[in-house]
């Protein structure tokens, strides 16, 4: 069973939550401080903004944290969205989070990472893995 994330939280502890994150992402970015994890609090609080955004828009996430997934046999190459390497079709990937942005929904994966922090996909470019998905059930 795939872990609890953000998209699976009551609307009251998404808002709290959101509330803390943009509060540790104001205070370690303010040249006040030397946070080490200053980075990691503005992506933490861009994440739950999106969940926010998608639950307002009315959409729901494609996929969840822990879902296999492999490029569309249509798609030759996924560039990503935030300077992460291309991702070919010679393997399939786990989905670690699901952003959403703009009206679009960008996926996570486990130890894929950008120049800059997150590499996020495209998520209509991917499909479920069937392979992985039939290997679990057996």
């Amino acid at each position: 069973m795939a872990q609890e994330t953000a998209h699976d939280w009551p609307n009251e502890k998404l808002v709290q939550y959101f509330m803390d994150a943009c509060g540790r992402a104001s205070i370690s970015n303010s040249g006040f401080v030397i946070d080490f994890m200053a980075g990691s609090n503005f992506e933490e609080a861009h994440y739950i903004k999106g969940v926010i955004l998608s639950r307002l828009d009315g959409k729901k996430q494609p996929f969840k944290r822990d879902d296999v997934v492999v490029i569309k046999a249509n798609i030759r190459i996924v560039g990503s969205k935030y300077r992460g390497p291309d991702l070919g079709h010679d393997k399939n990937f786990t989905v670690w989070r699901v952003h959403y942005d703009n009206g679009k929904w960008f996926l996570e994966f486990n130890g894929i990472r950008g120049e800059r922090g997150t590499a996020m996909y495209d998520a209509e470019k991917f499909e479920l893995d069937e392979l992985a998905k039939s290997e679990v059930i057996a």
